[in-house]
C-alpha cells in the first residue's frame, strides 16, 4: 500500500537481485554533495507545520538534498490546488476535483504530511459520494492545513 517505504523496498530488491546488482549500486546518495551544509541544515534549524519532517527524511533515506527538492516540487505542484478544487466543484466538474484531491492525498502521505493526506482523502470520498454538504468544511480544513505547510516550506527552504 501507499506510501512506500523506499528503504524496505530497496532491501527486498537487493535480496532478490543480490547476485546481479552490486550492493547499493541503485541507491544514489551523491545528491548530498550538491548543496552546502548550511543549505541542507534546514531540517534541524526550522519549525515545520503539518509535516513530520523526520519521517519525511527517513522515507528518502536521510537525503536532505532530495528532501529539499521534493518539498519545493510539492510547493510548486499544490500552491493553487485548493483554488482549483473550489473552481472545479463550483463548475460541477467533480471528476477533476476528485483527481486533484487524490493527488494531494497521495503526495502528502509520501512526504509525511498525514493530516493533509487524511483531509484530502475525506474530501475525495465526499466528492465521490456526492456529499455536497461536506465539501465546504473539508475544503476549508484542507486549505488551512495545506497553506500552513506551504508557508513552512517557503520560510524554511531558501
Amino acid at each position: 500500500t501507499k506510501p512506500i517505504d523506499e528503504k524496505h523496498l530497496f532491501e527486498i530488491i537487493q535480496k532478490w537481485l543480490s547476485n546481479t546488482i552490486p550492493k547499493n549500486d541503485f541507491i544514489h546518495t551523491d545528491m548530498e554533495n550538491i548543496l552546502s551544509e548550511d543549505e541542507i541544515d534546514f531540517i534541524n534549524n526550522a519549525e515545520w507545520d503539518e509535516i513530520d519532517i523526520s519521517d519525511a527524511l527517513h522515507r528518502i533515506m536521510d537525503n536532505k538534498s532530495l528532501l529539499k527538492k521534493v518539498l519545493l516540487s510539492y510547493r510548486n505542484e499544490f500552491s493553487n490546488s485548493t483554488d482549483e478544487l473550489r473552481k472545479f466543484i463550483d463548475s460541477s466538474n467533480i471528476d477533476k476535483a476528485i483527481f486533484i484531491a487524490h493527488s494531494i492525498k497521495g503526495t502528502s502521505a509520501n512526504i509525511s504530511a498525514y493530516n493533509i493526506s487524511e483531509t484530502a482523502e475525506k474530501l475525495e470520498k465526499a466528492l465521490s459520494n456526492n456529499s455536497k454538504a461536506d465539501y465546504d468544511a473539508l475544503l476549508s480544513k484542507l486549505e488551512k492545513s495545506l497553506n500552513l505547510l506551504l508557508i513552512s516550506i517557503k520560510n524554511n527552504i531558501k
